[in-house]
């Protein structure tokens, strides 16, 4: 009977070490044949026949070459080619239409979902025009409303507003650090409040007690949904546009060095190193999957390093490299510092909570119970967004050849306050690519109060969801960028339900002059 009892146990363990990581859940049921197909001369194709699709094809034909950007391997796999130097600008513009949603229908092909929820946002770009700014109808969308004109004066409220806030903010103590509290965002009903009552009349930021007065006034006339006033906004101002806008490099690295080697869908090319045709069916099946899994397992080595090893993670400036393994579904990928790679993850942390959507961390840091370590969990998500801001120094190696030792990480990039975000609407200080002078997209997505995850939210006990948090670097973060960006960030990519609109600023000049196109 003893005997019978240890094998089951035995047996138990090795069940539990082997559970695998699958994925978010969607949280809507979609068919990808609604938007997408099969191709007669290419593995996918988008369905024209869809109104939604269709429409999305129309918008994306308004917008200039300069603003669209692709990545090689897909368009090798799925068979596409970029517009010739000789083309006219009207071919080259429905070239990059259909560009784009053919590599969004593969790309994200295990996640329909997305595919529809990408494609309702497209729909939503509003190419900010320049005519003077209109009254706000608070019965329609906020930003199909906003003129050009209204784009620097918002940037200037909304900064104005962050720093009135940020003076009042205090502290919170998580235990043995007394660290910063988290300067609140921007509701979508306070974003529309701005607009109806003070861009449009030409008015400033006049002091905090005022903005809350007449805040509360405005909600309370029923000028705003459950929605909007329960829904923060956030902003990630970019040069280019492209199908997994706005993933994570950690998700478009790893899809970069599979791809790359691809020359289709299920065949890899004679000079790939280390990609077999396995391989490439493997990822082309399950796209999005590959690349959120491959983001996730390095946020894993962030968070579930050996302490012994704290010093190099959470010193500024100390290099780590995250080297990928493909083993992401089973556990975090390995690291080095150098030369050497390293596995060494806590003792502490059990493997076997590694298929949960917070990875093991609750139970790691007990989160909740009276045992609960506070300064434990503080210090790795701290350390976390203090690395993702300290891009310089985290790199990533793919195991076959392909190292790259700056700029990774399992994070997006993004403002919950837009002025911080307008920098990264041209080339020039993250992307170095061709420049028409122009500013480009500022996309803006929306996330639920509960969904944001605050030094607040740990003093409070509130367990992590690395799927859907949004993670504060003004509370957590240390270091002079996590506290000048005036972020939160999340890991992967925004899932369904998290895209609101894209402003398309081309008639915006870099140096912030309206003008036509």
């Amino acid at each position: 009977m003893k005997s019978k009892l240890f094998l089951g146990v035995i047996f138990s363990v090795i069940a539990a070490q082997a559970q695998v990581y699958k994925g978010p859940t969607p949280t809507t049921q979609v068919k990808w044949s609604d938007y997408c197909k099969v191709g007669a001369a290419a593995p996918v194709e988008p369905n024209y026949a869809n109104t939604e699709v269709s429409k999305a094809f129309e918008v994306l034909k308004t917008v200039s070459p300069y603003s669209f950007y692709f990545y090689a391997g897909p368009l090798t796999a799925y068979k596409l080619k970029k517009p010739a130097s000789v083309d006219s600008k009207e071919v080259v513009r429905e070239k990059n239409a259909r560009i784009y949603l053919t590599v969004l229908c593969g790309e994200f092909r295990d996640y329909p979902s997305l595919v529809k929820e990408k494609i309702q946002w497209i729909n939503k770009l509003y190419k900010l025009p320049t005519t003077p700014q209109a009254p706000i109808d608070v019965n329609k969308p906020l930003w199909s409303q906003v003129s050009a004109v209204s784009y620097a004066p918002y940037l200037e409220f909304s900064n104005a507003l962050w720093n009135a806030r940020k003076a009042v903010t205090g502290t919170v103590t998580l235990g043995s650090y007394e660290v910063d509290k988290p300067v609140l965002g921007q509701l979508m009903c306070e974003t529309k409040y701005i607009f109806t009552d003070y861009i449009t009349k030409g008015k400033a930021f006049d002091s905090l007690d005022a903005f809350i007065s007449g805040y509360n006034q405005f909600a309370a006339a029923k000028n705003c949904t459950a929605e909007e006033k329960d829904s923060y906004y956030d902003f990630r101002g970019d040069s280019n546009f492209k199908p997994n806008s706005p993933e994570s490099n950690g998700m478009i690295w790893y899809s970069s060095s599979v791809t790359g080697q691809c020359a289709e869908i299920n065949k890899a090319k004679p000079t790939s190193k280390g990609i077999k045709d396995a391989d490439c069916e493997k990822y082309f099946k399950s796209p999005f999957l590959s690349r959120w899994i491959a983001a996730r397992a390095g946020l894993g080595t962030w968070m579930f390093r050996d302490k012994k090893h704290d010093s190099v993670f959470s010193s500024e400036g100390s290099s780590v490299v995250i080297m990928s393994d493909g083993e992401g579904a089973k556990k975090p990928f390995g690291f080095k510092f150098e030369s050497e790679k390293l596995s060494d993850f806590t003792p502490a942390w059990n493997q076997a909570d590694w298929s949960k959507k917070d990875a093991g961390f609750n139970s790691l840091m007990k989160i909740g119970t009276p045992q609960e370590d506070k300064s434990f969990a503080y210090e790795r998500i701290r350390d976390a967004v203090n690395r993702h801001t300290d891009w310089y120094s985290s790199g990533f190696d793919d195991s076959m050849g392909t190292v790259k030792t700056e700029a990774y990480s399992p994070f997006v990039a993004s403002s919950y306050e837009m002025s911080q975000s307008d920098q990264f609407t041209f080339p020039g200080v993250t992307v170095n690519s061709p420049s028409d002078g122009r500013k480009h997209w500022m996309f803006v997505f929306k996330v639920k109060k509960s969904n944001w995850y605050s030094t607040d939210s740990l003093a409070n006990n509130q367990p992590v969801d690395f799927e859907r948090h949004w993670f504060d670097e003004t509370s957590f973060g240390t270091n002079g960028l996590a506290k000048r960006e005036r972020a939160w960030d999340r890991l992967g990519s925004p899932l369904e339900g998290e895209y609101d609109s894209i402003l398309y600023l081309h008639n915006i000049t870099q140096g912030g002059e309206v003008t036509p196109e």
